[in-house]
C-alpha cells in the first residue's frame, strides 16, 4: 500500500491546524508599510496613510481573517488643523502562510484594494509624503 499520499493529507491538515492556532500578534513590515498586532487589534504605517482595526484577529482554519477598521490618508505638507487628513472606512484581510501575511486593504468607494506582502518580525523604513 502506498503511504505518500496518507502522509500529504496527513501534512496538509496539520498545516491547517497550524495556521488556525498561529498567532498573528507582533510585528509585521514590508512592501512599504509596517503592521502591528495585538491582542486588541492592529494599526499600520504606511508612506503616506495610517490605520487601525480596534477587533482582535482571528485565523479560521485556511489562515485567513477579515476585521473592519478605518484608513486615513496623508497629503503631502505639513497638517492642516482647519483641514484635517481624510478617514475612511477600510476591510483589511489577510491570509497568513508561514511567516508571510499577505494584506488587503480594501477602503470604501475604491475598486481595488491595496496589496501588501508583509514578513514576520520584520520593519520597514517608511518615506513620508513630502
Amino acid at each position: 500500500m502506498n503511504k505518500a499520499p496518507h502522509l500529504i493529507m496527513s501534512g496538509l491538515a496539520m498545516s491547517m491546524l497550524v495556521n488556525a492556532h498561529a498567532s498573528l500578534t507582533g510585528q509585521w513590515g514590508g512592501d512599504r508599510a509596517n503592521l502591528t498586532i495585538d491582542a486588541k487589534g492592529a494599526q499600520i504605517e504606511m508612506d503616506c496613510a495610517h490605520g487601525s482595526f480596534a477587533a482582535p484577529l482571528k485565523l479560521d482554519r485556511t489562515g485567513r481573517f477579515t476585521g473592519a477598521g478605518v484608513l486615513v490618508t496623508h497629503r503631502p505638507g505639513p497638517s492642516r488643523i482647519d483641514a484635517p487628513d481624510p478617514h475612511h472606512t477600510a476591510v483589511y484581510s489577510g491570509k497568513l502562510t508561514g511567516s508571510t501575511l499577505m494584506l488587503s486593504i480594501k477602503v470604501a468607494g475604491e475598486a481595488t484594494p491595496q496589496q501588501f506582502r508583509l514578513v514576520k518580525d520584520a520593519r520597514v523604513k517608511l518615506h513620508r509624503c513630502l
